[in-house]
């Protein structure tokens, strides 16, 4: 019997956890090394391009700004970036059968550059949304939950991925909520047991590194559960199979 009939057909927050931590730990070394190989090249081309500059001036109005832009690309493009690589492998795993690293970036890298314009588009929204009593900034993430998979798996545009994305959450929103409130959670508490380790790490650059591998695990069973759930919502909404969804990468 082949996974997409051993487990149950729904969107629910049991059945998309549990599915991402099977498929996290069955394929750990490759996804996790995506993850912290995005995460790693992000911080510390940072570190190095804006290090000089905020050691100089970063009290000014300017590097204040850059300070929050660099932290908005980093909380926004590297999970979306682990999160379009690791979808290959994540299909892979719901059909049983095997992938490679290579498999799953030759998969996603034509879309790579749609995938970070959406995702820091969604990002852009979200964040204004926040700053409008944080209510309407929960909704859009809901709303916008799974650009990423729409981006690599059905080839949408900016417009497009985020009106699909709306319409496959539509009615689904308190579930991606749980799901989103489950995740954040246990990655919260794993990051904050990575912080505490983190302090017994001697030296900036160092402690540098070993922040962005704790982000970057944290960041790759993110990226799982995202995948999962649009693999779930479209089971649930559509009532197709993982063969059918998976045909645009054969």
């Amino acid at each position: 019997m082949d996974r997409e009939h051993s487990i149950v057909n729904r969107l629910s927050v049991g059945v998309v956890i549990n599915q991402a931590f099977g498929a996290l730990f069955s394929n750990f070394f490759s996804f996790v090394l995506v993850a912290v190989a995005v995460q790693i090249a992000a911080s510390v081309s940072f570190y190095y391009l804006l290090g000089p500059y905020l050691a100089s001036g970063g009290g000014s109005l300017m590097g204040g700004l850059l300070t929050v832009a660099a932290a908005f690309f980093l909380t926004i493009v590297p999970p979306s970036i682990s999160a379009g690589i690791i979808i290959y492998g994540v299909f892979r795993y719901l059909q049983d059968q095997p992938f490679t690293i290579a498999d799953c970036v030759r998969a996603a890298i034509g879309r790579l550059g749609m995938l970070i314009l959406v995702s820091l588009v969604a990002g852009l929204l979200i964040a204004l949304g926040l700053m409008l009593f944080v209510i309407p900034g929960i909704i859009l993430a809901l709303m916008f939950a799974v650009v990423g998979p729409v981006v690599v798996v059905e080839k949408q545009g900016v417009g497009g991925a985020l009106g699909r994305s709306s319409n496959l959450t539509k009615s689904r929103r308190l579930r991606v909520f749980l799901i989103f409130l489950v995740t954040i959670v246990l990655v919260y508490i794993f990051n904050f047991i990575g912080t505490l380790i983190g302090t017994l790490v001697p030296g900036e650059f160092p402690t540098l590194i070993f922040s962005s591998i704790v982000s970057g695990i944290g960041s790759a069973f993110y990226s799982v559960v995202i995948v999962v759930m649009y693999y779930y919502l479209r089971v649930d909404k559509e009532g197709i199979g993982i063969e059918q969804i998976a045909e645009v990468f054969a």
